[in-house]
Order: C-alpha cells, then structure tokens, then sequence
C-alpha cells in the first residue's frame, strides 16, 4: 500500500490533428473492487485517473512543490508509532482515535488548508492511490472524523487536527483503508504545454488511514472480462480485475498473454502491485 501520497490535482486541454499512428497493442491490467459485505467500497473502478501521483517514502512528509503557498504535513499516530500513514485496529460499533496531522506553515504569510475525508482507490497500474476531493465517499472515508475541516495557520507556525473512526455496528472482518486530503487554498496552477496539451496543477497531500477489523480474512482476486480500446498509441487490452475478498492485497503479480487462435497478439508482466 501506498502509505501517504502528494497528488498533483490536473485540469487538461488537448489538441490534437492528423490520423491515428501504425497499430500497436499493449496490455493493461484494470483494477477494480467490489463492496465488501456492503460496506467497503474504498478501491472503487475508476478506469482513468486525472491524478499525477508522487509517492513519498520519507517518514516526515515533504513539502509541496508548488509555488504558491507551500504547506508540510506531519504524521501523529495515537500509538505513538512512526509511520507517514495511520494504521489501527478497531471493532464494530467503536470509536477509536487515530491520532493527528500536524500542518506546518513555512510561509511568511497566513494560509488557509482545507482537509477532507477522500475514497481510497486502485489504480490501473496497481497501487493504492486517492480520489479527487469533491465528490460522494463511500465505505471506511465515511467513518472518518475530523476535529477541523478548515484551518488557518499564521505565518511560521503550525496547527494540529484530530482525526478519528467511528466504526459502524454492521461492519465485517476486513482490511478498510481511506484517505485525508490536505490541500492549502489559494494555489496558483503551475502550467505545462507539451505536444499540444496544456495540464494546470496544484499540491495535495492524501494521508492514508487503514483500519483492521480482526475476524477471518479472505484474500481473492477474481477476474471478470478483458475488453480492447483504440488510444493514440495503439490498442490497449484491458484486463478487469476485482478484490471480491476483505484483505488488501500487497505483492499482486503475473503475466497476461493475449492470442488469436495460435498467434499471439501481445503479452506483458504485471509488476508486484497493491
């Protein structure tokens, strides 16, 4: 699992003119998860993500790389334990403390941060990542408690938040992992032309929160179906893979091959993934 993530939210303009190049073909492992006894619905399908994501592997967080204003988040799990992401245990019907997130302000000026509770997702490329801010949320992001939604933080200086689970009655043994998106307002989009697309970007950090609840655990994948789309750069094969089970995966692996009758039409390896 990808344990705490700086998304780069993009907005995109395209232009394109001439014909489609010479066919070629490649493969493309499309995840997705079903609802988990109706409750975990946090690694939705989404077949294409308007995300660039950079993984930060650091135990302290990074700094945000836009200009305009520039924010660093920091860790605190109620455990006490070290981690760039939250990880609990809980029980159904429980309210459990998390811990916090320390949002420092390096700035000469005040800036206002926004946080939200954000659906866990699985990428097409495998790997945990994080929805946009804005839209519903589902299954454990819905358990989520944030002291505070919107902060103000003076000039170097820093504020804390509490964050917390309230655990529904009718939850199931499982692995449930949601998000929090933290995201200082007033960003100017950094924009980028090439080839004839333009992308504005702006910072957020998504700090992950994976909740156990102890029972029997499942692991599965099931495959469902491939499908074939036509991008500019050929054909693409897209495998449909769904996590029927209650266990986040980690180290998913193989390879896939695509044939007609005995020519083979293209093959790849799908890297360890989550």
């Amino acid at each position: 699992m990808d344990d705490q993530q700086r998304t780069v939210g993009t907005s995109i303009g395209e232009r394109r003119s001439g014909s489609l190049p010479k066919t070629k073909s490649r493969i493309q492992l499309q995840s997705s998860d079903r609802r988990q006894n109706d409750i975990l619905s946090a690694m939705r399908r989404m077949p294409f993500l308007l995300l660039s994501v950079l993984v930060s592997g650091a135990l302290s967080a990074a700094t945000a790389s836009a200009e305009s204003p520039a924010i660093v988040v920091k860790v605190h799990q109620a455990s006490g334990v070290v981690s760039p992401y939250f990880q609990l245990t809980a029980s159904p019907a429980q309210s459990v403390a998390a811990g916090s997130l320390q949002v420092v302000n390096p700035m000469s000026r005040p800036v206002t941060v926004r946080l939200d509770a954000v659906d866990a997702i699985t990428t097409n490329t495998l790997g945990s990542a994080y929805a946009q801010t804005g839209g519903a949320i589902h299954g454990p992001a819905t358990w989520l408690r944030l002291s505070r939604r919107l902060v103000v933080i003076p000039r170097h200086a820093s504020r804390s938040i509490s964050v917390s689970l309230d655990v529904p009655a009718a939850a199931t043994p499982g692995d449930y992992l949601g998000g929090v998106a933290v995201e200082a307002l007033g960003q100017t989009p950094t924009a980028k032309v090439s080839k004839g697309v333009a992308i504005g970007e702006t910072d957020r950090y998504a700090i992950g929160v994976e909740v156990k609840l102890p029972g029997p655990r499942t692991p599965i994948v099931k495959f469902s179906g491939a499908t074939v789309s036509r991008e500019p750069s050929g054909l693409v094969f897209h495998v449909n893979a769904h996590n029927t089970g209650n266990v986040i995966l980690t180290n998913v692996h193989g390879s896939v091959r695509v044939t007609t009758r005995s020519r083979v039409v293209g093959a790849a390896t799908v890297q360890p993934g989550t």
